[in-house]
């Protein structure tokens, strides 16, 4: 997980040095949002990003995410977590002078890197729908994920160099779970609860998944002028 983060450092520094030397504005900007990693228990991660405006509407945001905090304490249900995310995003903007601010709509794409080991003696069904599956003591999970959706947002200046920018976004997750070194594997039904309402993680299913994709976000961008 190192190298694609020092990847992108290289990259980040190289574009600095280059819009440093230009007279004029530079089409180069780096941002920076937040993220929450889809793992077992609360995972947070960066997601840094650079950005490259090919004309007035048309500009392309790349963006990685990186999982911090690796360690995982005693009481943790899985180790061995590893998380890598990189998506592009193609943007057309339209910009309002008058009230400084760009309106943009665009295409995200994404591919996600998901391992990690249950070590918490877990559940995964093998049809869907349906509760049919294995129980298990431990068990390592593959579960990489592709989403597409369309995206919009509003980019606010805040500062010389400084943007917020406000998004949104819908599409779909397409997921394909892996179990493999399963311990202890017995067949069985899972038990729902009395009221009828739960909710499953994406890879508690072994096989291919297509899931409604929504999400949301503020991000930080400083553009090299």
């Amino acid at each position: 997980m190192r190298k694609p983060f020092f990847i992108f450092i290289l990259l980040f520094v190289s574009f600095s040095i280059a819009a440093q030397k230009a007279k004029t504005e530079s089409k180069w900007a780096a941002s920076l949002t937040g993220a929450i990693i889809p793992l077992p228990e609360f995972n947070a991660g960066i997601q840094p990003g650079i950005h490259y405006q090919f004309n007035n509407h048309l500009s392309l945001l790349t963006e990685i995410t990186i999982r911090v905090g690796n360690k995982a304490d005693k009481d943790s249900e899985a180790v061995n977590k590893k998380y890598f995310r990189i998506q592009p995003e193609l943007r057309y903007n339209f910009y309002n002078k008058k009230r400084k601010r760009n309106d943009y709509a665009g295409l995200r794409l994404s591919y996600a890197v998901r391992k990690f080991a249950d070590i918490n003696k877990g559940f995964y069904a093998i049809k869907r729908p349906g509760d049919d599956g294995y129980f298990y003591d431990k068990a390592n999970i593959n579960s990489p994920v592709i989403t597409s959706s369309l995206q919009f947002g509003t980019v606010f200046p805040a500062g010389k160099k400084l943007s917020l920018d406000l998004f949104t976004g819908i599409g779909a997750r397409f997921i394909k779970t892996a179990y493999t070194d399963v311990v202890n594997p017995i067949k069985g039904m899972r038990s729902r609860p009395a009221d009828g309402s739960t909710f499953y993680a994406s890879y508690s299913y072994e096989g291919a998944l297509t899931l409604f994709y929504l999400n949301a976000g503020l991000r930080l961008i400083y553009h090299f002028r």
